[in-house]
């Protein structure tokens, strides 16, 4: 069985390609390798994979092998960033998704799987497949625009389209170094260099933590057609406070910092969401706790060490300021 991973050189896409190489999977990755979220050691290339280092929406599909399915995992994945460069998550993930679909007429692979984002609910707090998108952030409605131009295009041509809305996908090789990727990643990376992570808002926000390794299960049954092509949460359907997840991580470190809470709204932000998994966990549902989970990760992380991060608070701050 022939797969395309787009992306697959990233957090959850390295995961995916890990596991479809382990399950006898003939792999290509196609990935740019943008800078900010491949620095040094968290760029992960699996010896069992071909890699063809572009961006995906320029390829000559037509010139690759008929894929079985194709998995399509890169995008940008910022909702603070979004909100002030909002034409960089349209033009990567908006256009560029389009762009590839056009490439793909000539080449049709038996499947499509696209990555999507709770962020398409909004502040819905524990939204199903079937209710209505509110996207509040650039980067959420991007990600709607990718899921909908994938099953759109595959209704027309005929392709089965599998879009997984993921939550707060957390896990090894998540970009330490980066001042956008996901909380836990920061918080750790934040805490290995003896700092205390920054919280916004006032901490008691709620989220739904799933781990990488299960997000990777997920789409290796959606290609692989376990189950049925549609829309479905990839989630644990269990929330953590965001104060609660600093006390546990630092529990793990034997951090005593403290945190640092300095009142700041980001725009996009929404104050619960949790996944409604009734639709997927007919055919998959989490293996890992988000105890095992952080603990997994933090003796990965120690093992990079804490990573100079740009001063993206500052950065958010000073834009705030223009909006008066």
């Amino acid at each position: 069985m022939k797969v395309c991973v787009t992306g697959g050189a990233g957090f959850i896409g390295s995961h995916l390609v890990d596991l479809l190489v382990a399950n006898g999977r003939d792999v290509t990755v196609i990935d740019c390798l943008v800078p900010e979220v491949h620095r040094g050691s968290e760029t992960y290339h699996n010896p069992g994979a071909e890699y063809i280092i572009h961006d995906y929406d320029s390829i000559d599909w037509a010139s690759l092998p008929q894929f079985d399915c194709v998995y399509h995992l890169a995008a940008r994945v910022a909702v603070g960033e979004s909100a002030y460069m909002p034409e960089k998550y349209m033009r990567d993930n908006t256009m560029k998704t389009l762009k590839m679909l056009g490439r793909l007429r000539d080449a049709k692979p038996g499947r499509l799987v696209v990555a999507s984002s709770m962020s398409v609910y909004g502040a819905n707090a524990m939204p199903g497949e079937s209710d209505r998108v509110m996207p509040q952030s650039f980067y959420g409605l991007s990600k709607f625009d990718q899921e909908q131009q994938c099953i759109i295009w595959g209704d027309i041509y005929g392709v089965p389209v599998t879009a997984l809305r993921l939550f707060n996908t957390y896990g090894e090789r998540q970009a330490l170094g980066n001042p956008y990727t996901g909380v836990v990643a920061i918080f750790i990376n934040k805490m290995l260099n003896g700092e205390p992570p920054i919280i916004y808002d006032d901490g008691y926000q709620a989220r739904d933590f799933v781990y990488a390794g299960d997000v990777a299960r997920a789409f290796s049954m959606a290609g692989s057609g376990v189950m049925p092509s549609g829309v479905y949460n990839v989630g644990t359907g269990t929330v953590t406070q965001i104060r609660e997840l600093a006390r546990r991580i630092a529990s793990l470190l034997d951090f005593d910092g403290g945190v640092e809470i300095p009142g700041i709204h980001r725009p996009g932000d929404v104050p619960l969401v949790c996944a409604d998994t009734a639709k997927i966990e007919k055919h998959w549902q989490p293996e890992w706790t988000l105890d095992d989970g952080l603990a997994r990760t933090i003796a990965w992380a120690k093992e990079q060490g804490g990573q100079d991060t740009p001063d993206a608070h500052g950065e958010f701050a000073q834009w705030l300021q223009t909006l008066g």
